[in-house]
């Protein structure tokens, strides 16, 4: 360990952060030319860019090459939101979206602005580590029209495990309590619909690596309150030799259809996940 990473573990503490920070900003906004940049601490480090902040680690881990890809951070999240959601489904201010692996907020952000104070997000995540941090980040960028629910979807109520995937993008959900990973609990749409007093849904996203059969297996009642629709399917891993359980699409479809869908997919995309994205629209 070097001598300047072996000071900024000394610093951080209770004592040292108020100081590791104002050091850590002058080194950011040097290295990306901004003025308006800044990296604190509030129970976990986080760094802001403009009006925008992201929560980061529990323990300082930033370098310079970690600041540098700041710059096109948030608006990597309106775009990548306009490219996956937004061309079947435009948000209105009002709208209710219900996101079903919600991840560290990426999704949450844009969905969020574009409902607006009269709408709401239901920002569903089941590994612990992403929750804490979407949590910390509705919190930081006061986003009040979105309720964080940390809960695992699933067919019916139970004790599931999720993995803890260095790629945290990956970890997906066991159907059972035991093995490897970290145990949560599950519970249905249907239920969780019921609790929160949802009877409406304009967009419902659901992106949890493998678990969506049973999560719609789970909305048998919920289902008929959806508009729009987008499963994220996982075929592609099961192609890249991930697992079977990975390959899902085809029942989602026929879910989807039964239920009173058109289905639509961009079958010529060159990425073969957003390939795996199926799109459903309320038949009139």
């Amino acid at each position: 360990m070097s001598l300047k990473r072996l000071i900024v573990r000394q610093l951080d503490n209770s004592m040292g952060r108020p100081l590791l920070a104002v050091l850590s900003t002058a080194r950011a906004r040097s290295v990306l030319g901004e003025v308006d940049v800044e990296i604190g601490y509030d129970q976990r480090w986080f760094h802001r860019m403009g009006p925008y902040f992201v929560p980061d680690g529990a323990s300082f881990d930033y370098y310079d090459s970690t600041i540098c890809e700041w710059k096109d951070q948030i608006s990597a999240y309106f775009r990548n939101a306009q490219d996956y959601w937004f061309g079947h489904y435009q948000p209105k201010p009002g709208d209710v979206i219900v996101d079903v692996g919600a991840g560290r907020g990426e999704d949450v952000l844009p969905f969020s602005c574009k409902t607006g104070v009269a709408g709401r997000v239901l920002a569903i995540e089941a590994h612990p580590v992403s929750y804490q941090i979407l949590d910390k980040f509705c919190q930081l960028n006061k986003l009040a029209n979105t309720t964080p629910i940390h809960v695992a979807v699933m067919d019916c109520p139970s004790v599931v495990t999720i993995d803890d995937e260095d790629i945290w993008e990956a970890n997906t959900v066991s159907s059972t309590s035991t093995g490897p990973g970290t145990p949560v609990r599950a519970t249905t749409l249907d239920q969780l619909c019921k609790e929160q007093e949802i009877t409406r849904i304009d967009f419902l996203k659901m992106n949890i690596e493998g678990a969506e059969a049973f999560a719609l297996r789970g909305m048998t009642d919920a289902i008929g309150n959806v508009r729009s629709i987008c499963v994220c399917c996982h075929d592609f891993r099961a192609n890249r030799g991930h697992g079977e359980r990975y390959r899902t699409r085809d029942f989602v479809w026929r879910f989807l259809t039964e239920n009173g869908f058109e289905i639509s997919h961009r079958a010529n995309d060159s990425r073969d996940f957003v390939r795996d994205h199926l799109y459903g629209q309320r038949r009139s």
